[in-house]
């Protein structure tokens, strides 16, 4: 809660062609991942102990994250303005 009370965010960003993982990964080093939304719909739950917890992520899927202030990524959507995919 301290993050969004100093100003972070919660943001969206779903992978694609133009925007895989590794595009994730590298430019959203400050991101917090709590779910991950798979293109069937199904929630996932980012587990911190897990030693990859982007096993299977891929095109289609959305992960959730926490943002700390100052660590926007402008390829990502804050989840209240998004559209659906």
């Amino acid at each position: 809660r301290a993050h969004l009370d100093e100003g972070g965010q919660i943001r969206r960003t779903t992978l694609s062609d133009s925007y895989s993982l590794e595009d994730f990964r590298a430019s959203s080093d400050q991101a917090v991942p709590l779910f991950v939304v798979r293109s069937g719909g199904r929630l996932t739950i980012v587990l911190s102990e897990t030693s990859d917890p982007f096993a299977g992520v891929g095109n289609g899927d959305t992960i959730i994250s926490l943002i700390p202030a100052g660590g926007e990524n402008p390829d990502q959507q804050t989840a209240d303005t998004a559209t659906a995919p």
